[in-house]
């Protein structure tokens, strides 16, 4: 899992800057990508990073075919750009969320493994496409399973298991902004803390942790005016979690598996707001 967030956030900053991009095209058609410096009425003054080093140069007008600076590029180096987005959605468990061996998928929809996601996201931006962010992503899941499932257990009422988990974390942040549209992405690594209640005939039981977790979202939004958008998230929270790790007041687990994902696929609609 670290490789594969190591590799989100290379992909993400990969993208930011190719975004992120002034050019110059000379008259053979050959395209310099570069940061412009300063333009005269004779030249263009520019940098461009070569082996590792940055070198600066400058070009003469009579042999520029066109050249392109990001227009936005100025107005976010005068400060800090903040945005703020609030989401709730749909959240789908991906993995193996139930506590016993013994699952039978026809029981989906009356599982755990459905639920509702409510996600924060306060971004600071300190270029045009790249910045931080704190996030805070939660996952609210419950629903009855047959108690038949535990053949220790002398009844035949169904148990019901509620499952909530809370990402926060810090992550990097990406941004590409149009005329009407802003697109996101983020790609994060923090605390994963885990909550889970049984209720088994009257008798309940509970269990709770602290892991290790993955979070990664892309999202597009639509401006409303300046300063408002909405728009939908797509995200995913990767992490486990080991009940013989966990403090709880179950005793029962140890005859069931060991552990269990807490791994969730989300789809939300958000509002956001920026300072600017």
């Amino acid at each position: 899992m670290i490789r594969l967030f190591v590799f989100f956030s290379f992909f993400f900053c990969s993208l930011a800057f190719s975004y992120a991009q002034d050019y110059i095209v000379n008259l053979s058609n050959d395209t310099i990508p570069c940061k412009i410096l300063d333009v005269n009425d004779k030249s263009i003054r520019y940098r461009i990073l070569q082996d590792g080093k940055k070198i600066e140069n400058r070009i003469n007008f009579d042999i520029i075919s066109f050249y392109y600076i990001d227009p936005t590029e100025k107005e976010y180096k005068k400060k800090f750009f903040t945005r703020i987005a609030l989401a709730v959605g749909y959240a789908n468990r991906t993995g193996d969320c139930h506590f016993t061996e013994k699952y039978d998928k026809k029981h989906v929809f009356q599982s755990p493994q459905q639920g509702l996601n409510m996600d924060l996201e306060v971004q600071n931006y300190f270029s045009t496409h790249l910045g931080v962010s704190f996030n805070i992503n939660s996952v609210f899941t419950s629903g009855k399973m047959p108690s038949s499932y535990f053949s220790f257990l002398e009844t035949s009422a169904p148990y019901k298991q509620t499952d909530y988990f809370i990402f926060a974390g810090p992550a990097l942040a990406l941004r590409h902004n149009t005329e009407e549209w802003l697109f996101t992405g983020t790609a994060g690594i923090g605390a994963l803390l885990f909550f889970m209640n049984f209720d088994i005939d009257g008798d309940k039981y509970n269990m709770h942790n602290i892991e290790l977790g993955f979070n990664f979202g892309i999202g597009a939004e639509h401006k409303l005016s300046k300063k408002m958008a909405a728009g939908l998230k797509a995200g995913y929270i990767y992490g486990n979690t080991d009940p013989f790790r966990a403090s709880n007041n179950i005793s029962f687990y140890r005859l069931n598996k060991p552990s269990f994902s807490l791994s969730s696929f989300t789809l939300s609609a958000y509002c956001s707001f920026s300072t600017r």
